[in-house]
């Protein structure tokens, strides 16, 4: 995510099941498996990176017997060249020719005239994260091509599942309203609705004239150096973090004294709402003090002590110039980026605090494993915001839909 490495098993792919079948000579960074790391992965020297690709051709045969038919078989040179692809680029977090070709946004020109594209996607789906939708929907629709969006708050899976306290009960019928009207010039009526149903962090569902909804209003908010989130800026004095491997562990409330891997700054309490829908960005202006490094910006719910993080930016320092094209940072240099965070659609009640975090790991969310740099990285707060697409308020569908137990279709784990 904007050359910040994910899990191994999202980077590597394939390549896992090397260490798990136990070829002769494992992959570099991994280890042999045991009962307690089935995977035996482990961060790779850096020295190793180079020769990833050699192993992933050597054992090819024994590496993808698993991604292959029903007797195992090999699957050929395209397996080949996914890994080799993957492993490339895992280390340094750039893309490569092999990623630009299958970046479906150049293709739009070559979508035949009587396509339509019905996007479905979980709003809490940390494998397929929905970063993935922007910049490709707003292209498609751009390039004229009928389009019908339904996000929510589910993982990685469809909207309709028994277990799923969010299943959609009416999730077959919206598909085949879909399907009718498109495939067989039925008149279903889908496409007089307003083009996105959206359920927000709560559980809670609406339809909007698109995803992002069109009213959204991009709003500023600003740091200080005494740790506050202000509507007023600009922003004032520095920031550090410490990148240490670790996460920042801030229920209880943040932890004083230093160094810490973590800036986290705080509003205050809410007096109403704090709804926003869509990609909030970061502007970061900062130095860094090792030629490596990368920033995780996470929103918090804060209620008390209790901090829950709701969403997440990342950015590696070293594709600042380019994504195709790994930068090492030279001393005292100024990086600026502009961080996006994962497209959402979120609500904090009044009453609580919103908070933003600055680190180089994360907690909560999608599961991340960047290269660690051990270094700091110190922001300057006066050059620095944060905007967040925000929304006046809803108005609910009435009523609610139903999930496959016959109750509201609500995430309620979101809902405390």
């Amino acid at each position: 995510m904007k050359g910040v490495q994910i899990n191994p098993q999202g980077w590597a792919f394939n390549t896992y099941y090397v260490a798990y079948e136990q070829v002769p000579v494992n992959l570099r960074g991994f280890v042999p498996p045991n009962p307690n790391n089935v995977l035996g992965w482990r961060p790779p020297p850096q020295e190793d990176v180079s020769k990833w690709p050699g192993d992933i051709v050597t054992y090819s045969s024994r590496v993808c017997p698993s991604q292959g038919g029903g007797s195992g078989m090999f699957r050929g040179p395209s397996i080949v060249d996914v890994q080799r692809a993957r492993v490339l680029t895992a280390p340094t977090g750039t893309t490569d020719p092999y990623w630009e070709d299958r970046n479906f946004t150049k293709y739009l020109d070559k979508v035949r005239e009587n396509v339509s594209v019905f996007v479905v996607h979980g709003l809490v789906d940390y494998n397929v994260k929905t970063h993935n939708l922007m910049p490709w929907l707003p292209a498609l629709q751009a390039h004229g091509i009928p389009t019908k969006i339904l996000v929510g708050q589910w993982p990685h899976s469809a909207p309709y599942s028994f277990s799923n306290r969010n299943s959609l009960l009416e999730w077959n019928v919206t598909l085949l309203r879909w399907f009718d009207y498109w495939l067989k010039g039925v008149e279903t009526g889908i496409m007089d609705e307003p083009r996105a149903d959206i359920q927000d962090y709560r559980g809670v569902w609406r339809r909007e004239d698109n995803y992002p909804p069109s009213r959204v209003v991009d709003t500023k908010f600003f740091f200080t150096g005494d740790g506050k989130l202000k509507s007023e800026g600009p922003g004032t004095g520095q920031a550090s973090f410490w990148d240490n491997q670790q996460g920042p562990q801030l229920n209880g409330g943040p932890i004083s004294g230093a160094p810490k891997n973590f800036a986290s700054f705080v509003s205050q309490p809410l007096e109403q709402e704090f709804r926003y829908s869509g990609e909030a960005v970061a502007h970061v202006e900062l130095t860094h003090s090792t030629p490596i490094g990368h920033i995780a910006v996470t929103v918090y719910e804060v209620d008390g002590q209790t901090w829950r993080p709701v969403n997440w930016g990342f950015y590696g320092y070293n594709i600042r110039n380019t994504p195709e094209k790994f930068d090492p940072i030279l001393p005292n240099e100024k990086i600026v980026l502009n961080v996006p965070l994962l497209p959402t659609d979120m609500v904090i009640p009044a009453g609580r605090q919103v908070a933003v975090v600055f680190s180089a790991q994360n907690s909560g969310g999608p599961g991340m494993l960047p290269v660690p740099s051990g270094g700091t990285s110190t922001v300057d707060l006066a050059k620095s915001h944060i905007t967040f697409p925000m929304l006046d308020g809803i108005e609910p569908l009435a009523p609610q839909p139903l999930n496959l137990r016959g109750q509201p279709a609500t995430y309620g784990s979101q809902g405390n």
